[in-house]
């Protein structure tokens, strides 16, 4: 595929796209500056020959007086560098202005001025603003400054020239700069005050590679014929180049939004250069693999024909949506002449859908795949976590590595790549042969055959998104036809013909129109789906179905309270009378995560079944299904099972009410399916969901459209999260306020950042360690108990697969792994090392149960551990799953061939999709790559804690980079991650319809039919009705103006009786002074805090370092006693040694002394004393060993207690870094940990104050309307009692009986009672009619 890379501000990345390979097949200090790999000169760059390995490109170089496909030779290179600059190459004129910032290096901390200015104005009894009132500038800058500090804390900073600006202005106050800061730093910001630094990209660098089968061939092909390969795809470049700047290589004239629409104006040509690699990056040491690619590097400049230089492709945005068709043409070409010119076929590959040389099987493609699989392996089998991958283990995995490693410069790659394919069983000359099969042009499908293939709803173009663009339907076209494309044009007007036939729709024009191929298409799926489920929901609104009577639904409601010892409150009784009382054929609840949703399921299955009716469940997954099953007691399948009985014929025939959990995450199609099924066979549909939380598995929309119209509750208490700070995090996350929900959970330590992927993933698997530690005993590990409650999350399957390897890392450390490891290969050629232990998750449904084969169902989702391998390499799995009697374990064995087929993975670790409609005690988030939805999600599994981890160097762009400096500690660190990662969240959108809703059939009256009733009747009888409550209305008692008056008072106050009014004047008067009391606490509480310290962050961080001294301690000890049993076990062990010795040499003295005549007495004197000395040698070595030998079980008892009271020697690394780190940084993180505490008290004083001045308000109010009923002439007053009475008495009768009358399902008003809107007022408050008024 095609990918755009955006070269930002920094010009050494455009010196790293000038140098020899940049980056692929030959060592390279990447983008970031980090260090190459070893020996650089044992890795060899293969670039294209010909004069092209360096090409420019472009006919906008034409007016400087280049030739585009000309070479970029060394000597260009400073040419190359001023068209990235803006500049003209030629006479270094400025082109185009870049935007510039002020340097980092000339801002300093706000915090130390802000406190200074605090102090001052304290001292003044008086307030900030006060102190500088004479200049409103300041006090407004002062003010940002503030909130800024309270947002980032030590992080936030200001130029030096508005901290000098605000410390005049203050300096009467004895504000001075010269004691906030240090005179380094001061001097050191007053240098740099007048330097800027450029931002934004200077250009993008578009990447076009081939297949894996076409450079393999390319790759191994005889030399002529790789040359021919390699002409084909240079041709395919240099027009990609020309199609990609007859689409993008425009200038943009005008603003784009706020009610505007900007306009394109065409320009000369792109500017930039091409290079063609043969190879991929190295893995490790070892030679390259075959990739044949170009880098395309495109300079943010065009010149318009109105002779004005701006940014390309409207800011580079429409370059990023044309790779797509870039990448699509580009491969069209290539197939088109390698069929006409070589005669070689081509095949879609089943499992991506890529389109690879048909000769080549995927094993063989397989084989040079690796990347950096290889590594990974290897530090995974040296037991190092991710964290250490990139530092400790690195040069350690290359010297392993290397023992396996062919050096390119003795032997050339093609014969190393031959060697390969032999150790794999494979003749690479008869492959070579193989594909060059003399195949001819194959037929070309027609544009309605097209057309039916790139609109399929399974893997279509409208398979996961609702709208598609142009350019868009024409890469799907382009990779439609498999026998590649002649031309540009040809591609262009085979879009167009394509587009004019079904099911393709043009939508309206909308967005960015300015931009090229932007018209907008849609599928007639998608439409037909849509209008199905609006008309259906509003057919069925207020038609009887599947109702209970009041006194049905109070009964069974009141039983299943007392049967589970719970009380519903007053959302979740609301949710459930509506459900079993009004009747709607389409139901739509909302629930915030942990609002009980499940638990309502099961009393309103409960209520059902009392009364015969049947009810049965669906779900998106098989794991949910059996999760509401097993807590519901709801005979529950997935969608996709029901679709297939309906598709059969049965359908839901026989089932009153179908409750279908997380609707939100349906299929719009596959739910209008279902909602057209219950409508034929009368079944109630009650949709539970969530749309903040993840998207839909393919579009969606629809549950959202469905709870408008129906206008359905909300369940928004949360359960789940017991802290109250997530609990309010997750509140201002779900309103839409995404940075201030991120602060909130970085202010209660929920987010930990570190600089780059390794780091981040090492703290959060140091961190998982840590807390895995409680389900670790003596007794033994409680495998199920530490998956159910501890979750490690990502957004990705890369990352998920690369923390699932450090774990398993540590595990296998801590002996949690036994025996070898069991390598599966996988479809694909990736394998799998598994050991009894190892955790896993189910990839795939077994419905062996349904089958009869066995006792349980091996379900996609399940998660748990391998328990032994049978001699055939089968698998057995435990799992602990839900029933209806509570949970149970269970095993399963599983073939190679389910492991093969993708059955099983590593089940550490989990992408957020997975963890969906899971409940954990903790939750441990990597969050690089999370949508907001995902986030939400993610966020809201845990009960106790969750944690976030931010890697800020992927986050923040290198504009970002230049723009903030060096970090300056952990909590500038965090500050960073956070501001980069709010943008990320920003401009998110829900899935939303395309079809125009109506407005919501909830608002709009349609009462059912009587008997026997024509609808023309029905009409009659309802225009009938309306007049007659019309007339009554207007007969009705003069009370509407007193009413009204007292509906709009302030508060309601003038609702409620002087009894009332003075008892809520009593309470708001008790409520002041509390909250005054809490306002004064809290003052007392931030100045003691300011001072002493001592709050919850400071205690928290107390706690760290002695845990850590006490962890760190405690491996010292562990390391100190393991010393000492190593070396009695090594005295003890020499020593035995020696003892052999002797007692060898005795044994030989003896025998010769045996041997000896009589007349060898000088001999035998000289043997004897050599056997004496023997045994005092013995006697004293025997001496010296006893006191070792008995001191070396409670050595090794010793050893062992420290080990186990020591963390695990896999987290060792972490401990003492995280110690050494923060007894290095403790003063300052100290000082953080205090400004927050103080942040915090501040803003619940300001929390207070804000009551304080609430219930002033409404004590002003009370008291007003007590003036006020006093000086009411005496007929007005009793009126208005009267009114009151009635209110009261109305208001009573409501809480005796909540819910309305019902008959057939449709709630019954009084014959002078019309419908009323929402908002609307009832007819005693109609305008009409005369009487006293206040």
């Amino acid at each position: 595929m095609a990918w755009v890379n955006a070269l930002g501000p920094c010009i050494e990345q455009v010196d790293y796209r000038l140098q020899e390979g940049a980056g692929c097949g030959v060592p390279h200090a990447d983008e970031h500056g980090h260090e190459p790999p070893e020996e650089p000169d044992r890795q060899l760059s293969y670039r294209l020959g010909g004069g092209r390995a360096l090409a420019w490109i472009g006919e906008g170089l034409r007016e400087f007086g280049i030739a585009p496909g000309s070479p970029l030779a060394a000597d260009q290179h400073d040419k190359a560098r001023a068209l990235m600059s803006g500049e003209d190459p030629n006479t270094g004129e400025l082109l185009m202005k870049a935007k510039h910032v002020v340097d980092p290096r000339g801002k300093l901390p706000v915090a130390p001025l802000h406190e200074a200015l605090e102090t001052a104005a304290a001292e003044r009894g008086t307030t900030v603003a006060s102190l500088l009132a004479d200049r409103p500038a300041m006090v407004k800058r002062a003010a940002q400054m503030a909130r800024g500090v309270a947002r980032q804390g030590e992080a936030h900073l200001v130029r030096i020239g508005d901290l000098e600006q605000l410390a005049r202005a203050a300096g009467a106050a004895g504000v001075d700069l010269a004691e906030a800061y240090e005179p380094e730093a001061l001097a050191y910001a007053r240098k740099w005050r007048d330097a800027r630094v450029r931002i934004g990209n200077r250009g993008y660098d578009l990447t076009l590679d081939v297949t894996k089968s076409m450079s393999l061939l390319a790759g191994i092909a005889e030399p002529d014929l790789a040359a021919r390969l390699e002409g084909i795809v240079v041709d395919a470049a240099f027009e990609t180049v020309a199609a990609v700047e007859q689409w993008v290589g425009y200038g943009q004239r005008g603003h784009q939004g706020d009610g505007r629409v900007a306009g394109q104006m065409a320009a000369t040509g792109l500017l930039g250069w091409m290079m063609m690699h043969r190879t991929a990056r190295p893995v490790g040491a070892a030679a390259p693999d075959p990739h044949l690619h170009a880098h395309i590097v495109i300079a943010n400049a065009v010149r318009g024909l109105d002779g004005k230089w701006s940014a390309v492709a409207s800011g580079g945005r429409d370059l990023y949506r044309h790779a797509h068709a870039a990448d699509a043409f580009f491969k069209a070409r290539i197939r088109r002449e390698m069929i006409d010119r070589e005669a070689i076929a081509w095949m879609r590959d089943p499992d991506n859908g890529a389109w690879e040389i048909a000769a080549i099987p995927a094993a063989v493609r397989a084989l040079f795949s690796k990347r950096d699989g290889q590594v990974k392996q290897i530090l995974a089998r040296l037991g190092f976590t991710a964290g250490e991958a990139s530092r400790q283990a690195k040069k350690v995995a290359s010297a392993e590595s290397r023992q396996h490693r062919i050096d390119p410069g003795q032997a050339e790659l093609r014969a190393d790549w031959y060697r390969q394919l032999a150790a794999a069983s494979v003749d690479a000359a008869a492959l070579v042969e193989a594909c060059r099969s003399g195949a001819g042009l194959p037929a070309r499908p027609s544009p309605a055959q097209i057309a039916a293939w790139i609109w399929r709803p399974e893997g279509g173009l409208t398979s996961h998104r609702k709208e598609v663009s142009r350019a868009d339907v024409l890469a799907a076209v382009l990779d439609a036809l498999p026998d590649g494309i002649a031309s540009l044009a040809e591609a262009e007007a085979l879009t167009d013909e394509v587009l004019t036939l079904a099911p393709a729709v043009r939508l309206p024009d909308a967005g960015a129109r300015h931009m090229a191929n932007s018209a907008r298409y849609t599928s007639t799926d998608i439409l037909h789906a849509e209008r199905m489920l609006l008309a259906s929901v509003r057919r069925r609104y207020h038609r009887g179905v599947a109702v209970l009577d009041a006194d049905a639904v109070r009964l069974a409601l009141d039983t299943f309270q007392v049967g589970h010892q719970l009380t519903f409150t007053a959302e979740q009784r609301a949710v459930l009378e509506r459900i079993l009382h009004a009747g709607h054929g389409v139901e739509a609840i909302i629930g915030v995560p942990g609002a009980g949703k499940t638990t309502l399921m099961a009393a309103a299955r409960t209520a059902y079944e009392s009364r015969g009716l049947v009810v049965r469940g669906a779900a998106t997954a098989a794991v949910a299904a059996a999760t509401l099953r097993a807590e519901s007691g709801i005979g529950t399948d997935t969608i996709a099972t029901w679709l297939l009985r309906i598709q059969g014929g049965a359908g839901l025939a026989g089932v009153d009410v179908l409750v279908v959990d997380e609707a939100a995450m349906a299929d719009d199609r596959q739910l209008a399916t279902l909602l057209a099924d219950a409508e034929r066979h009368g079944t109630k549909v009650v949709l539970l969901g969530d749309p903040q939380q993840l998207r839909a598995i393919g579009v969606g929309g629809g549950f959202a459209a469905i709870h408008r119209q129906v206008d359905g509750l909300v369940l928004r208490h949360n359960r789940r999260q017991r802290d109250p700070l997530e609990r309010r995090a997750l509140e201002l996350f779900r309103a839409g306020q995404r940075r201030q929900a991120l602060h909130t959970w970085a202010a209660g330590g929920r987010v930990r950042a570190e600089a780059g992927a390794d780091d981040t993933m090492a703290r959060l698997i140091a961190d998982w360690a840590t807390a895995r530690q409680p389900y670790r005993s003596s007794e033994g590990l409680r495998t199920h108990d530490e998956l159910a409650d501890l979750l490690v999350l990502a957004g990705t399957n890369e990352a998920t697969h690369r923390l699932n390897l450090a774990a398993r890392a540590i595990r296998r450390e801590l002996g949690e792994l036994s025996g070898p490891d069991r390598v599966y290969h996988l479809a694909g050629g990736a394998t799998i090392a598994l050991a009894v232990g190892d955790h896993v998750r189910v990839r795939k449904n077994d419905y062996r149960a349904r089958r009869g084969e066995g006792p349980v169902d091996v379900l996609n989702g399940y998660r748990g551990h391998i328990t032994a391998f049978d001699p055939r390499r089968g698998v057995q799995v435990a799992w602990r799953r839900t029933g209806p009697d509570g949970s149970a374990l269970a095993r399963e064995w599983v073939s190679p061939a389910y492991i093969a087929a993708g059955g099983l993975s590593y089940g550490t670790a989990m992408t957020v999709a997975s963890a969906q409609g899971m409940t954990s005690q903790y939750s441990l988030i990597y969050g690089l790559g999370l949508d907001p939805h995902t986030l939400y999600t993610a966020m809201s599994r845990d009960r106790h804690s969750a944690r976030l981890y931010l890697p800020r160097e992927l986050l923040e762009s290198d504009a970002d980079r230049l723009r903030h400096g060096p970090v300056h500690g952990p909590a500038d660190e965090l500050q960073r991650a956070l501001a980069a990662y709010a943008a990320t969240l920003h401009g998110d959108r829900a899935d939303q319809l395309l079809t125009p809703e109506p407005a919501p059939i909830a608002h709009q009256p349609k009462p059912t039919p009587r008997a026997g009733e024509t609808p023309e009747g029905e009409l009659e009888r309802a225009q009938a009705e309306l007049q007659a409550a019309d007339g009554e209305a207007h007969q009705a008692v003069p009370r509407p103006r007193p009413l009204r008056s007292l509906t709009d008072t302030p508060y309601g106050v003038g609702l409620i009786s002087d009894a009332e009014l003075h008892q809520r004047m009593v309470q708001l008067a008790n409520r002041l002074s509390a909250t005054a009391a809490h306002i004064e606490a809290a003052d007392q509480s931030t100045r003691r805090l300011t001072v002493e310290g001592g709050g919850r962050h400071e205690r928290r961080l107390l706690t760290e370092r002695a845990d850590l001294e006490e962890q760190n301690h405690r491996i010292e000890t562990a390391e100190t006693a393991a010393h000492r049993l190593r070396q009695a076990r090594q005295i003890l062990a020499e020593g035995r040694q020696r003892l052999a010795r002797l007692r060898g040499r005795e044994r030989a003295i003896e025998r010769e002394l045996a041997d000896l005549r009589p007349w060898h007495r000088a001999r035998r004197r000289t043997l004897t004393t050599a056997l004496t000395d023997l045994h005092e040698q013995q006697d004293r070595l025997t001496q010296q060993l006893g006191p070792i030998l008995a001191q070396a079980a409670e050595l090794e008892e010793y050893a062992r207690q420290t080990a186990t009271q020591a963390p695990p020697r896999g987290a060792w690394p972490q401990v003492r870094s995280r110690h050494s780190e923060l007894t290095r940084t403790f003063d300052t993180a100290l000082r953080t940990a205090r400004e927050r505490d103080v942040a915090v008290t501040r803003m619940l004083a300001a929390e207070h104050r804000r009551k304080l001045a609430a219930a002033q308000r409404e004590l002003t109010a009370c008291q007003g309307e007590a003036v006020l009923r006093m000086d009411l002439i005496p007929d007005q007053r009793n009126l208005e009692q009267l009114l009151r009475a009635g209110y009261a008495a109305r208001r009573t009768d409501a809480r005796q009986k909540p819910g309305q009358r019902m008959r057939d399902g449709v709630e019954q008003r009084g014959q002078s009672q019309g419908y009323q809107p929402p908002g609307h007022r009832s007819d005693s408050e109609s305008h009409h009619g005369q009487g006293l008024s206040r």
